[in-house]
């Protein structure tokens, strides 16, 4: 059997017995880096829908035919496992997919080795360089693995710096805080770790520089300034506080203001002062739905890995209300507010970071990365995002799973016609309301709804 090495992160590469395979169709790449990172099996009319979305049935099952047959001509028959309703890439020991080993060793977070092997498999953006122009979906769903893989990068080089520095390799931990800084230079906790390192290897002068850089670099690209932990390092840096460790010494210089033990919280930046909750008032009473409710808020409330939380149903159900009175009864659980913002008419991920930072009133600079600036500005949020139909962003939610695991204290309850299909999405489907019995308790509530609505027009 041949072994078939297939390489995403970066440039796209595929490799059987170690030598390049030259595939002549791009689609036929596409289909197979689908197929691998997927790692379950499709039907085959999806797989046509989704790569030849302007052809009927008939002609895209055939186009997804010969494109099948020329992979299988590549990169052996075996490996491609193909029914007349579905197609699976076949998992085995001469199979070797760089995704899944790097989510793989990400998932080791307490062992430095992993965690390295990981980052040195991450060549670059997933895919780096490819796209198919008549294949919509697949660019979506490309852009999505890319946000997910990216943040996976940064999670695995905090949790390396942080074993290193509790371990006392400095070196490894500026090397690693070097990577992470270049990865996302406006994340304050990577040019900590990073001065931090430079400072126990006593090359104070550059580590002085690095903070000037940061300093700059924060100024130009959000308008603010370091936070309070990031100032505090550059003053005992200054102050020679901060010494440089011995090579022979068993203690681990960890100033209580600099570092973290490996478990600790992350470092945040400053808290923010936020608007007010802004929830838009109904003019008329909200009945039934009790149970849809309390589990609405069981989700948000108690299940902590619910971050992002979909109502999906079709237009007229009554979810955005349904959303709004779920929202007001948590009002008092979240410490930064609750935030409702209308996306009727956004289309695109500009449009949603325009509309999320008006909402939210964040000031702006000129010709800043607004998702960065939100980013750094949620960090340390503890707040619920209301996002009414975002059905029309299409491939742009993939900014929001981003956003949940940047801002792990932000919780997003959105509506949507239909499910986004992120990866860290939760589904809440919105039925439409039964008709109860006209009992005596029944007609009461009948009777009220009349009485609102009549002190309403009266008023």
């Amino acid at each position: 059997m041949t072994t078939l090495r297939i390489q995403l992160l970066g440039t796209p590469q595929v490799y059987v017995d170690g030598e390049v395979a030259a595939l002549d169709r791009r689609k036929s790449l596409a289909i197979l880096a689908y197929l691998a990172v997927t790692g379950r099996v499709l039907g085959r009319d999806s797989l046509a829908a989704l790569f030849w979305p302007d052809s009927d049935q008939t002609r895209a099952r055939m186009s997804l035919r010969r494109a099948l047959s020329s992979l299988n001509q590549m990169i052996g028959h075996h490996h491609i496992q193909a029914s007349q309703d579905a197609v699976e890439l076949v998992a085995s020991p001469a199979l070797h997919v760089d995704v899944a080993e790097f989510h793989r060793l990400c998932a080791d977070r307490d062992a430095a080795p992993s965690l390295q092997q990981a980052i040195a498999l991450y060549h670059g953006d997933f895919m780096a360089g490819f796209s198919l122009t008549d294949a919509p979906d697949f660019d979506i769903w490309q852009s999505q693995q890319s946000e997910q893989l990216h943040v996976l990068l940064l999670r695995a080089l905090q949790r390396l710096a942080q074993l290193q520095q509790a371990a006392g390799d400095h070196a490894g931990m500026a090397d690693t805080a070097r990577r992470w800084v270049e990865c996302d230079p406006l994340d304050e906790r990577a040019y900590e770790h990073l001065i931090t390192a430079l400072a126990l290897l006593g090359q104070r002068s550059t580590a002085l520089r690095q903070y000037e850089a940061c300093v700059e670099t924060l100024r130009a690209e959000l308008g603010v300034e370091p936070g309070e932990s990031l100032r505090k390092l550059h003053a005992s840096i200054q102050a020679g506080e901060l010494m440089p460790v011995a090579a022979d010494s068993p203690l681990v210089a960890t100033p209580a203001t600099v570092a973290a033990p490996p478990d600790a919280a992350p470092i945040k930046v400053r808290r923010r002062h936020w608007p007010e909750t802004n929830l838009p008032r109904q003019t008329t009473a909200f009945v039934g739905r009790t149970q849809e409710i309390g589990a609405i808020k069981q989700l948000l409330l108690d299940t902590v890995d619910c971050q992002l939380l979909t109502l999906v149903a079709p237009g007229g159900m009554g979810k955005t209300r349904l959303a709004l009175k779920a929202a007001e009864e948590c009002v008092d659980a979240f410490q930064d507010g609750i935030h409702f913002v209308s996306l009727e008419e956004i289309t695109d991920v500009d449009g949603l970071h325009t509309a999320l930072a008006g909402a939210l009133q964040l000031p702006l600079q000129n010709r800043q990365d607004v998702g960065r600036a939100l980013f750094e500005a949620l960090r340390s949020a503890a707040m619920l995002l209301v996002l009414d139909n975002c059905e029309a962003l299409a491939g742009s939610v993939a900014w929001l799973a981003a956003l949940t695991t940047e801002a792990p204290e932000v919780k997003i309850l959105a509506t949507a016609r239909e499910r986004l299909h992120l990866q860290n999405e939760w589904v809440f489907d919105v039925e439409g309301l039964r008709c109860p019995d006209l009992a005596p308790a029944g007609i009461g509530e009948t009777v009220r709804r009349l009485a609102d609505s009549w002190q309403e027009y009266s008023a």
